[in-house]
């Protein structure tokens, strides 16, 4: 008696990977994998935006006035005492009081304050920012890859 090996065919070691027994493992496997691509994109476009500050010079700290500030920036909010309020983008690193005083040599005391988050520098705050959203997102599409 002779047995006859044969080969499969490329169309049968496809059809093959979508029958019934491997199904399931298939597409689990296409699910986790979606997944962590979506929580990869989320996390890289979380990290590479920059922040919006409120960007005026006024007495009252109502103004609404936006600016999209580079990737190294923080917003900050300078009080001169007994006048304006300034509101801006500025470098992090410059966010100390001796940068300060030489950048307004014109304001002698002043309270300032430097925040990282969308429009923190803003009398109110204006909903949730992006990273804050990023990270629902994420935690959503996880909760989904695992069930």
């Amino acid at each position: 008696m002779h047995v006859i090996s044969r080969s499969k065919t490329l169309d049968e070691r496809l059809l093959s990977l979508f029958s019934s027994k491997h199904d399931v493992t298939t597409k689990s496997k296409m699910r986790n994998y979606l997944g962590i691509c979506l929580v990869s994109c989320f996390a890289l476009f979380g990290l590479g935006s920059a922040i919006q500050c409120i960007n005026c010079i006024d007495y009252t700290g109502s103004c609404t006035s936006t600016k999209h500030c580079n990737l190294e920036d923080a917003c900050l909010t300078l009080k001169e005492r007994g006048g304006d309020t300034y509101r801006q983008c500025i470098k992090y690193s410059d966010c100390n009081q001796d940068q300060l005083t030489q950048m307004f040599p014109s304001i002698s005391k002043f309270n300032f304050q430097c925040c990282t988050s969308n429009l923190c520098n803003g009398a109110t705050s204006i909903g949730p920012g992006k990273h804050l959203l990023g990270l629902f997102a994420s935690l959503a599409v996880m909760w989904w890859c695992m069930h």
